[in-house]
């Protein structure tokens, strides 16, 4: 939850255990800079077992990520010069009745998938807003929540290959809008390694 802008400089996390049980541990947390807070959160942390299993989500039907052009972002939107992007659908250069992005992603330079970076790549969709409008618009997000389903295992034999992302909105208005992304990724694609929310 970002409650102010986070600035350039030191910043501290203070967590506290809210609960440990047989196969799951809740934290919450503040994140403070400068003496206050600019954001607060939670995590929650889960045993993994080997039990049945199944991905019922789908992703998109899309030509390789070689076969797609890097997709070029203005030199000051800072974040975007630490991805390559090729956006499939979904670009900003006119206005369109469909938010939704797909696109080939990767850390720039290119490095192996681990956490970190894919809770950093579940964050890197240009607001729904600028999607419909073709325009850049005042936005900040206000919460954001991204769900792990990757082992650590399916990170590594992942590699440092692109991510197949896909997101949309669900409603605009009121000063508001969501979105909800997936990240697809394994030897075919066919791995969902996370879904994503934010407002």
């Amino acid at each position: 939850n970002f409650a102010a802008p986070i600035a350039y400089g030191a910043w501290q996390i203070r967590p506290q255990l809210i609960r440990t049980n047989r196969t799951n541990q809740h934290w919450t947390f503040t994140v403070e800079q400068d003496g206050t807070v600019v954001g607060s959160g939670s995590a929650v942390f889960g045993i993994t077992r080997d039990t049945w299993s199944d991905i019922e989500a789908t992703p998109p039907t899309v030509p390789p990520a070689a076969e797609v052009e890097l997709t070029p972002f203005p030199e000051f939107i800072g974040w975007a010069r630490s991805y390559e992007k090729r956006i499939i659908t979904g670009t900003w250069d006119t206005p369109s009745e469909d938010s939704t992005t797909t696109m080939w992603i990767r850390d720039a330079p290119a490095r192996p998938l681990d956490f970190p970076a894919l809770a950093g790549l579940s964050d890197t969709f240009a607001p729904r807003v600028f999607v419909r409008h073709a325009n850049y618009m005042p936005t900040g997000t206000i919460t954001m929540t991204t769900y792990f389903h990757a082992t650590s295992a399916e990170l590594a034999a992942h590699g440092d290959d692109y991510v197949l992302a896909t997101a949309r909105g669900a409603r605009f208005g009121n000063g508001h809008f969501d979105q909800y992304g997936q990240l697809w990724g394994g030897p075919d694609h066919t791995l969902l390694l996370a879904t994503t929310h934010q407002l």
